[in-house]
């Protein structure tokens, strides 16, 4: 299934926009959101499906041995505006991801 995907590209901000910026804001703690369970996932659907707008990053575990193979991602971060959801990788949630968030 291919997904089309509108084609931006992005222009980098002069020092003076940059300046005229607000300062960063950390986000408080109650606003970060760890997720490791399926049932969380879940009672999150709507919620996260209803985001249009949010960063992303993921973690894995460093390997150190030549020719091992990373098994991650094991740290899958989402976060808005306001609010950072950690979700703590397993099968259950990685299939959360694949299956829900492709439509």
């Amino acid at each position: 299934m291919q997904m089309d995907t509108p084609q931006q590209t992005a222009t980098p901000l002069s020092k003076e926009q940059i300046r005229a910026l607000t300062a960063f804001e950390n986000l408080a703690s109650e606003k970060i959101m760890v997720i490791q369970t399926l049932e969380q996932c879940l009672t999150l659907h709507d919620q996260l499906s209803s985001i249009q707008v949010f960063g992303f990053d993921s973690e894995s575990k460093p390997t150190f041995k030549v020719g091992k193979k990373s098994t991650g991602p094991h740290v899958i971060q989402l976060a808005t505006h306001d609010t950072a959801y950690v979700f703590q990788v397993s099968a259950e949630i990685l299939d959360f991801f694949k299956t829900d968030f492709r439509k």
